[in-house]
């Protein structure tokens, strides 16, 4: 086969030859590779005994299925699909929980760190994975034509239809679900994080009832959301968090100040003034203190009162011990509040990054390359056609996939945030949730000093969101990241 760049366009998963089937296609040609495959659940063990767990394994055919045990889950792998199941609604009835199982064929993407309509080089009967801008031009079997002419032909007589084509096949690509057969009822977001559990080789929480979050409006002010730029700084090079890289066992510190300590390990201290309140920098850690500790009524009639969106912890008894989140503490004792007496619960990060990391670095980095793809095009255009040239780049497949890309891999990076700090999520985990509340916490600190130093102005703060007295928000938002060395796109601002 002489050189030729075609696109990963179908996936068909044979059970009985206990393979998958992948289809590679550009305008004019395919062509099909063979893969053997064996799909995988992770269940949740929990405090469930291995020889129970293996008790209930016993009413499937051992001959169909491989269990393997670590600490807190199993690992199965089954001759097919429907095995899978089996097995799933086995254990379900048995113990009364199950786990989430994804497709098999998004377990073979994942597995080999491919995607629906990710470009690859033939050549002499091998192929290499290619890094494409260019909207994909291939075949598919529900469309007549191929996909890039479909799609040109769309953007000028419908362009509505046409767009959302488009945000299908980049979803299609960053979510690993075919085009064609989008999962009911699942949240974009939802189907991210399970891809990044199922890369962790954790059990995946079934799905729940959909929440909403509510937020309160500041007109005349301009908004700052720091969600998607938290994100980033969850992320190496700054952080590594994630489900699996908390409190590896193979890192674990040796001191307060070793360099992967993170802000919301737990330090004991001694509260240093009588009937104390303090606002957490871990919303999570609070709501759970709110939950579990006397005096809730005390507590809500101080939300109501001070507008809080989070219930402060306390009251607290001069000479009364207590655990809070090593942020905090250093922040208590520092005003005099407080004093820490020791290191209690310390949280860690692995020395390997984390599948969230990479998820969230890949996202990062094709919304930043996506989007300098559509400012060189639209200088180009402007060179070309002048005025003309808005009209140019809407008919542009190429154009359009990467605006859209870009848009959407940084959708991602604000509701993934969400989503891991939700209390009513099916993905939170105090654990990573209070660590990604710490990461903020700092950025928020920083910006309230950066907005006092460089502005003189106070800040305003609702959940992920700041709002400041000032309608420069480009120089705002430009000079932050710089001082953060995270790029402007990821800091969302706007005047409202």
């Amino acid at each position: 086969m002489p050189h030729m760049r075609m696109y990963l366009s179908k996936l068909t998963y044979h059970p009985g030859k206990r393979q998958i089937i992948a289809e590679f296609s550009n305008a004019a040609e395919r062509t099909s590779r063979r893969y053997s495959f064996f799909p995988k659940l992770v269940f949740p063990l929990g405090k469930i005994p291995v020889p129970v767990f293996s008790e209930a394994l016993s009413n499937h055919d051992s001959k169909r299925f491989r269990a393997e045990f670590f600490e807190k889950k199993a690992v199965i792998t089954a001759s097919t699909f429907e095995d899978l199941k089996a097995i799933n609604n086995l254990l379900g009835s048995f113990f009364g929980f199950y786990s989430c199982l994804i497709e098999p064929e998004r377990q073979f993407l994942l597995e080999n760190k491919w995607s629906y309509f990710d470009a690859f080089d033939f050549s002499g009967g091998g192929f290499t994975r290619a890094f494409s801008q260019d909207f994909p031009d291939c075949c598919l079997d529900f469309i007549a034509d191929p996909l890039r002419k479909t799609i040109s032909d769309l953007l000028v007589s419908d362009d509505s239809l046409g767009l959302s084509t488009v945000k299908s096949v980049v979803h299609s690509n960053l979510l690993r679900i075919p085009l064609a057969e989008r999962e009911p009822n699942a949240l974009s977001e939802e189907i991210f994080l399970e891809n990044v559990l199922f890369a962790s080789g954790l059990p995946i929480p079934l799905r729940g009832k959909k929440f909403f979050t509510k937020s309160r409006l500041f007109h005349g002010k301009s908004e700052f959301d720091f969600a998607r730029f938290s994100m980033v700084m969850s992320a190496r090079p700054f952080n590594n968090l994630g489900f699996e890289s908390i409190n590896c066992d193979c890192c674990r510190p040796v001191s307060v100040d070793s360099p992967n300590v993170l802000q919301s390990s737990m330090a004991k201290i001694v509260f240093l003034r009588e009937a104390f309140y303090f606002n957490s920098s871990s919303p999570s850690w609070a709501g759970h203190l709110h939950e579990s500790m006397p005096f809730r009524e005390k507590r809500e009639k101080r939300m109501r009162e001070y507008g809080f969106a989070v219930p402060e912890a306390g009251p607290f008894a001069r000479g009364a011990g207590g655990s809070v989140p090593l942020r905090g503490a250093v922040f208590l004792e520092k005003n005099c509040e407080a004093r820490i007496v020791s290191f209690d619960s310390p949280k860690w990060v692995c020395s390997k990054e984390s599948s969230l990391s990479m998820a969230v670095n890949e996202l990062s980095e094709k919304s930043v390359l996506f989007k300098n793809a559509c400012t060189k095009g639209c200088e180009s255009a402007v060179a070309s056609k002048g005025v003309l040239f808005s009209q140019v780049l809407k008919n542009d497949p190429d154009f359009v996939f990467r605006k859209v890309f870009s848009e959407e891999a940084s959708f991602f990076l604000s509701r993934i945030f969400c989503l891991l700090t939700h209390k009513e999520s099916r993905f939170f985990d105090i654990g990573l949730a209070s660590s990604l509340e710490s990461v903020f916490d700092g950025v928020k600190t920083d910006f309230e000093g950066f907005a006092k130093q460089e502005f003189g102005m106070r800040v305003s703060f609702d959940s992920t969101r700041a709002f400041v007295d000032s309608q420069a928000v480009g120089a705002f938002s430009r000079r932050f990241s710089e001082f953060y060395r995270v790029n402007p796109l990821f800091l969302s601002a706007k005047n409202v």
